[in-house]
């Protein structure tokens, strides 16, 4: 076998080099950039459950702390004689948001163990001041759902009027239990 004695300039050895350098690069990335690129995909679905495992850890952890929440809404349920208190809180907070509280009407209540209690609530002022005290019966500390909603426009007076109806849910205290 006869090798060919070829003399290469300067610069065609470069762009020889360059030919070699740039083919191992070709196949690096054919051979190696997937498997590379699956390695990240599967660190990070790994890292991702080791976060939901810490979570489900965590929960399982802290079942005392669960259970004590759980507790904490039940106190929401206020009992008979805090009923009261929701209707003062109430006109306090209208006071408080600058609207003219015109009428609280308590109605039924219902006759499940869990008692149901629904409240008229009807209030005038500016429009602001109606929808910032709709957030704070919304947000209540306790346990209430908002059934029904009606915003009208006073015209002659210039003020909105809003009407809602609150289910107010409690827990009647039974004999010996407090």
């Amino acid at each position: 076998m006869m090798l060919l004695k070829i003399s290469l300039t300067q610069r065609e050895k470069a762009l020889l080099l360059l030919f070699f350098v740039a083919t191992a690069f070709y196949w690096f990335f054919k051979t190696g950039y997937h498997q590379i690129e699956d390695y990240f995909l599967k660190k990070t679905e790994l890292e991702q459950k080791r976060i939901s495992l810490s979570l489900l850890q965590g929960i399982h952890d802290k079942k005392s702390g669960i259970e004590a929440a759980a507790e904490l809404e039940l106190k929401k349920l206020p009992d008979d004689d805090r009923i009261a208190d929701y209707i003062i809180d109430i006109g306090g907070r209208a006071a408080a948001e600058g609207v003219r509280l015109v009428l609280i009407k308590a109605g039924e209540v219902s006759e499940d163990e869990v008692k149901i209690l629904p409240v008229e609530i009807t209030v005038e002022g500016d429009k602001e001041s109606l929808i910032k005290f709709l957030k704070h019966i919304e947000n209540y500390e306790r346990i209430c759902q908002i059934e029904k909603i009606n915003m009208d426009y006073m015209e002659r007076l210039g003020l909105w009027k809003l009407t809602v109806t609150v289910d107010l849910f409690y827990f009647p205290m039974r004999e010996g239990v407090r």
